[in-house]
């Protein structure tokens, strides 16, 4: 099956126009029997995009709108700099109030070593454990963050250890600030991880395969955006109740476990900033396939000195994720409710 639309497209005008309704998603998931990776709950994926806060800042209020399940969240520069403060219980207005208290420049201070960046993110460290925990593994969900090997030039995925240093460093843009170490982590110092990598969406999924913390957040969907697609999301959910009946069906006389599907990946909502930088990483996505649902928005167009408008980029970007985060969480609530009568056969 050929590869769908994206769901926002992304032109050099930086307008973001939407191509596939809530129904066109549902369709596409259910289409591509990808509806069970949605019983999990939704990993969120924030990219990678010079200072793009706000927009990072509304596609996280429309995933609270939508009252989608969260999994977990893999955030890169921008994206892990917002993503750390929602793991850690913040919601989308008081992490807006945070990232937006003061200018970014007010947090830099001289490097040291200016031949290796000509700022330092020690300011940002220590503001970062004010309002973070100390580790990732003293947040309630999976978190990840994707940074660079200085040294090496190689893409990494940091997911546990000290989370303030790993955070900070996945922002570290090469040349502009100097790379920083995280106690602990094998190598380094470590940079921006966009250089490589916007999302890091299929190395985090690599890495979790081996090991997954179980956490799920976030409550059924109940917001009027969701509603509006919940007769799709029933006849999903009663296309996957025959599909897993079929399967669980053919294959009992060999096992007692045959009406649990293996364990796979939970879907991914993607948040991807236009790219700020040629010399930017890798950005492609496998869209169009039902597990991975891409929003994409503007590049923020801000600098160190200024935000520029944050209300109304946070405003636009909230508005543009709406309508996937509502098919998202209907997908989940069906996909739910299928393992239920599945289970029931």
């Amino acid at each position: 099956m050929s590869a769908a639309p994206p769901v926002f497209d992304d032109d050099d005008d930086d307008r973001c126009e939407l191509l596939l309704s809530p129904c066109d998603l549902l369709s596409q998931i259910s289409d591509n029997n990808a509806l069970c990776h949605y019983s999990q709950g939704v990993d969120l994926v924030l990219s990678s995009g010079f200072l793009a806060f706000a927009n990072h800042a509304g596609f996280l209020q429309a995933v609270d709108d939508a009252g989608l399940p969260v999994r977990g969240i893999m955030g890169t520069s921008a994206g892990a700099l917002a993503g750390s403060l929602y793991a850690a219980g913040l919601t989308p207005a008081q992490l807006s109030k945070e990232l937006r208290r003061v200018a970014p420049v007010k947090y830099l201070r001289p490097s040291l070593r200016p031949w290796r960046g000509l700022a330092s993110l020690d300011g940002v460290v220590e503001r970062l454990r004010d309002l973070l925990p100390a580790t990732f593994e003293e947040l309630e969900m999976e978190f990840a963050v994707g940074v660079v090997d200085a040294s090496t030039g190689r893409h990494m995925v940091v997911d546990s250890g000290p989370l303030p240093e790993a955070v900070a460093a996945s922002a570290a843009i090469p040349c502009v600030f100097a790379p920083l170490t995280i106690p602990g982590a094998v190598g380094g110092p470590f940079a921006d991880g966009g250089v490589v990598d916007r999302t890091g969406l299929s190395a985090w999924r690599e890495k979790k395969r081996s090991s997954r913390r179980p956490s799920l957040v976030g409550s059924s969907s109940s917001s009027a955006a969701a509603a509006a697609v919940a007769p799709l999301a029933a006849a999903a959910a009663a296309t996957a109740r025959r599909e897993r009946a079929a399967s669980s069906a053919s294959a009992s006389s060999s096992s007692s476990s045959s009406t649990q599907h293996p364990a796979q990946h939970p879907a991914a909502l993607v948040h991807l900033i236009h790219r700020s930088s040629q010399l930017s990483g890798n950005d492609d996505l496998p869209e169009g396939r039902g597990d991975v649902l891409v929003v994409r928005s503007p590049r923020a167009g801000v600098s160190f000195f200024s935000l520029g408008d944050f209300d109304g980029q946070r405003d636009a970007a909230r508005e543009r994720a709406a309508p996937v985060a509502a098919a998202a969480a209907a997908a989940a609530e069906a996909a739910v409710s299928a393992e239920a009568c599945a289970a029931e056969v």
